[in-house]
């Protein structure tokens, strides 16, 4: 290496226009003990100029060679260590990068040689090659550590293909065998190349194997995970002991609620074992009719227990799918009402085709019992194949399905709770008690739902003239024999002229809509196309059509409706028109019905003039007076065609006629309309 000078006198001073040449003060120690003779001497003559002036050209070499060496040194830490550096490289790309590595090492020692004298060059060469070969011999051990990594990269590649190979075909165990044995194969020669004692790469090997069979396991798991559990019993020898607790911990517990699950399915797909009856089958009640109906059936023993009245024969000509469904409408209810709740059958089904009833509540009309068992009762009718039609005392029931409902086919809500209280594990008990209800009411959606599609064909058809009877045998079947009565009347009374509305029906809907809209947003109107004028059946449609899109107004108006009814009610009693006991007669039930819906006109008109204003008693009783007028007249005048004047008729009596004419003349009546119209009253009330 070269011989770094020293500078022993520090009073050694370089002025400028001087040169060594002239400094003959300079000592052999300056700049090595050689160079330093060398200058020091050049006081002595011209003998010895030759010998430091070679000296001086060894040291000019030197430095060349030490500048062309630092490059090279920088250059060779960029090729390693820069942006891009190969030794920042791994894997094939350390292995397949060593080449072009090494050309740019030795390109980089060539250009560091360029220029320099063949003293320097020799010099530089020799620096060169111990730099390059140190830099190569890390390359080369780069690249060792790279093909280590790139073959062990490429094998747990290959094992991680096998591996995903015999997962993706796990229902062919063949498939499943020889990917597993490829992947243990390549795991032996990898290990070979690792250097594993053999006793490690047999454990590890197990590893690799018990790894395939458990993603197997839990890909069975995410659909089947008791099937899951069969497969890793029946391949337990391939599972690793950690393998298998951690597979019971949750396939097994998944399986478990599984079977729990498919368990309460199979029992609700069960049938339905009827409550013993308190009343024993009857034999030899009343005799059969032109039907056939009579005969002993536990769902009709359970009727006769359930009577409000002591008529058996009644029950024993129901209609057999009728009776069935009823009982077993019964036998779910609410177990807090399941006792109170009971039937009776109306005179006209007698002898009649047995398909409705009466539900009463401790001997009464249902009407009175407890909201939550009139709200069980209307809104799961549907399941049980009947229906609570709209009007009357809100307790009639009717089948809506010819045949058998599916939830009267099932196992009750009884047999339900005794299954559940059977389930030690609260959680599992869950489990089942969701798998159960779910089964059930998805089967009911289904079976309405069809019910439901039939109906609306059916109606389709006849609008567009088709006749009732002549449609296909399967779409009367499933529309049901209750939508081919309503179709057969509508279309009979469409041909004699537009249906005039059943008023008693009309506020019955009314009020329906007003105490339960969400109830009534399920009613399906068709089934009282036959009793309502096509104008009420559009209003209804459109206060459906409300309720949907804001329930919370519709709730709203239909208490101030409620309350505009019992106020239209308690005017007509306190004018005598009604007998305050409630017990109406036809006649007037339908005078009632005749000012509710006068009111419910009059309240909708009132909204529509005053959108933010909440309507007073008077507002409501506009719509009332004009009924009352008969009974608020004096008593008969026995006199023929009595004369009135205006100022005859008290004030209030002369507002109620002239309303009850502007409704009927569509503009306001003159005074002499009014008081023709009271001169015609009087003239029929002369006996």
């Amino acid at each position: 290496m070269p011989v770094v000078p020293t500078y022993e006198d520090r009073g050694i001073r370089l002025d400028p226009g001087l040169n060594f040449r002239d400094n003959t003060h300079a000592t052999g120690e300056m700049f090595g003990s050689q160079v330093g003779a060398a200058l020091g001497s050049v006081g002595r003559g011209l003998a010895d100029l030759g010998q430091a002036v070679a000296e001086v050209h060894e040291l000019d070499a030197t430095n060349a060679a030490k500048d062309s060496h630092n490059g090279l040194i920088e250059r060779v830490r960029e090729l390693g260590y820069g942006d891009g550096g190969y030794l920042g490289t791994s894997g094939r790309s350390a292995v397949e990068g060593y080449a072009g590595y090494e050309a740019a090492v030795r390109q980089a020692v060539k250009d560091g040689a360029r220029g320099l004298s063949p003293l320097a060059l020799a010099k530089y060469m020799d620096a060169a090659n111990a730099t390059a070969q140190g830099a190569l011999a890390t390359g080369e051990a780069h690249a060792l550590d790279g093909r280590k990594a790139w073959t062990t990269a490429t094998s747990e590649a290959r094992m991680a293909a096998f591996h995903g190979n015999a997962v993706a075909q796990s229902d062919n165990p063949h498939a499943v065998a020889e990917n597993t044995l490829a992947a243990l194969t390549e795991y032996r020669e990898i290990g070979k190349l690792m250097g594993w004692p053999e006793g490690e790469v047999t454990d590890r090997g197990m590893g690799l194997v018990s790894g395939v069979y458990e993603d197997i396991a839990r890909n069975k798991a995410a659909t089947d995970p008791i099937g899951a559990m069969a497969f890793i019993r029946d391949n337990a020898p391939l599972f690793t002991e950690a393998a298998r607790k951690r597979l019971d911990a949750e396939v097994g517990e998944a399986a478990r609620d599984e079977e729990t699950r498919q368990g309460a399915l199979a029992f609700a797909a069960g049938r339905r074992k009827p409550a013993e009856a308190s009343q024993p089958p009857v034999e030899g009640v009343a005799g059969a009719d032109a039907a056939g109906r009579v005969g002993p059936t536990l769902e009709r023993a359970l009727l006769l227990g359930r009577m409000t009245g002591d008529d058996a024969g009644k029950v024993l000509r129901l209609d057999p799918n009728f009776s069935t469904n009823l009982s077993a409408l019964l036998e779910d209810a609410p177990s807090a009402f399941r006792d109170d709740i009971n039937i009776r059958i109306p005179e006209s089904e007698a002898d009649g085709k047995g398909r409705s009833g009466e539900l009463t509540y401790r001997g009464k009309s249902l009407s009175i019992a407890p909201s939550q068992l009139l709200d069980w009762a209307r809104r799961n009718a549907g399941r049980y194949g009947l229906v609570m039609p709209v009007g009357g005392s809100g307790s009639s029931v009717m089948a809506a399905a010819d045949g058998v409902a599916a939830r009267a086919l099932r196992p009750s809500s009884d047999a339900i709770d005794k299954h559940l209280a059977g389930i030690a594990d609260p959680d599992r008990r869950e489990i089942a008690k969701q798998a159960i209800v779910t089964s059930l009411d998805l089967e009911s959606q289904q079976e309405q739902e069809r019910r439901a599609a039939a109906k609306a064909e059916l109606w389709q058809r006849v609008d567009g003239g088709a006749a009732p009877d002549a449609l296909p045998f399967t779409l009367r079947q499933a529309a049901g024999s209750g939508a081919m009565t309503v179709a057969r009347n509508y279309v009979s009374k469409a041909l004699a002229g537009p249906i005039i509305g059943d008023d008693v029906l009309l506020a019955d809907m009314r009020l329906f809509s007003a105490e339960r809209p969400e109830d009534f947003a399920q009613v399906d109107l068709n089934d009282y196309r036959d009793r309502l004028g096509k104008s009420d059946l559009k209003a209804l449609a459109e206060s459906q059509s409300a309720i949907g899109q804001d329930s919370r107004k519709a709730r709203d108006e239909g208490a101030e409706l409620k309350d505009a009814f019992d106020m239209a009610r308690t005017r007509l009693v306190n004018a005598g028109a009604l007998p305050p006991s409630g017990e109406e007669s036809a006649e007037q039930r339908h005078l009632l019905a005749r000012v509710q819906n006068a009111v419910y006109t009059g309240l909708a008109d009132f909204r529509a003039a005053n959108p933010n204003a909440r309507p007073t008693p008077s507002d409501i009783y506009k719509s009332v007076d004009p009924f009352l007028m008969p009974y608020y007249l004096p008593q008969r005048d026995p006199r023929p065609k009595p004369k009135v004047k205006l100022s005859d008729i008290s004030p209030d009596l002369r507002t109620s006629i002239t309303r009850q004419l502007a409704m009927e003349l569509g503009r306001k009546p003159t005074d002499g309309e009014v008081a023709r119209e009271y001169a015609a009253f009087r003239q029929s009330q002369v006996g």
